[in-house]
């Protein structure tokens, strides 16, 4: 008598893939399962749900998957740019 195999216990990356989807569906502003989840897709060789996870991933995050993070540290560094700015005018106007 054969046993019932699911795909899942075949191919792991089903069960990542599965993973990674709940996890953007709870949170599609979740940079990070969405790049795992296009970065399996492309090891997975999968082309039409690579496109559409492509897709999704632009409508929440317009930029490509490469500058983002540039851009966010960018941010991050203009901020703290600006808070040091502010640290030296506050300083200023105290000695005054």
């Amino acid at each position: 008598m054969e046993q019932a195999v699911s795909p899942a216990e075949d191919v792991p990356e089903i069960v990542e893939a599965v993973s990674l989807l709940e996890k953007i569906a709870g949170n599609p502003y979740d940079y990070d399962s969405h790049i795992a989840y296009i970065t399996l897709l492309r090891k997975l060789g999968n082309g039409e749900d690579l496109r559409q996870a492509r897709e999704v991933f632009h409508s929440f995050f317009p930029l490509s998957e490469g500058t983002l993070p540039i851009c966010c540290l960018l941010f991050l560094v203009g901020l703290f740019l600006a808070d040091c700015r502010l640290n030296r005018f506050m300083a200023a106007m105290a000695r005054r």
